[in-house]
């Protein structure tokens, strides 16, 4: 009988680090409106740093409009600041809705597959080509 590990091994290549892990981009939307908001963002922000991760900007970024939302994910889907890193892990903490909608801060919504995923493919994220991209989604309903 095979085991779990034979069956994936085709998967665990060894993967290049570079001295900048990657950059850390946080998005905390109703900050105020949401308890513990304050906390997760302290939380991931902390665990990210102690692995490596550099939080892009320095600053969380909180209260976006939608415009503001899919400006910042292009410029940091597009910073040069990815040459330098091994991969890249983007944070979205909202208020959000059936169908992969996150709410914007007085705007309409946006969606993840249609406004968020699309800046970083292989062609939208020159520098990321080829490296991990961690999405992490925080969205009530």
């Amino acid at each position: 009988m095979a085991t779990c590990s034979s069956n994936i091994s085709f998967l665990l290549k060894s993967y290049a680090m570079k001295d900048t892990l990657g950059y850390l981009l946080v998005i905390n939307n109703f900050e105020s409106a949401r308890q513990g908001s304050k906390v997760d963002v302290k939380n991931i922000s902390k665990t990210f740093c102690s692995l490596g991760f550099k939080l892009y900007d320095h600053i969380v970024h909180t209260d976006l409009t939608d415009q503001q939302m899919k400006s910042l994910l292009q410029k940091f889907a597009q910073d040069s600041c990815h040459g330098s890193a091994s991969c890249a892990a983007i944070v979205i903490m909202s208020h959000g809705h059936q169908g992969g909608e996150i709410e914007a801060y007085r705007s309409p919504p946006i969606t993840i597959t249609k406004d968020v995923l699309p800046h970083f493919d292989n062609g939208s994220a020159t520098g990321l080509k080829g490296k991990p991209k961690f999405f992490f989604f925080q969205t009530c309903r």
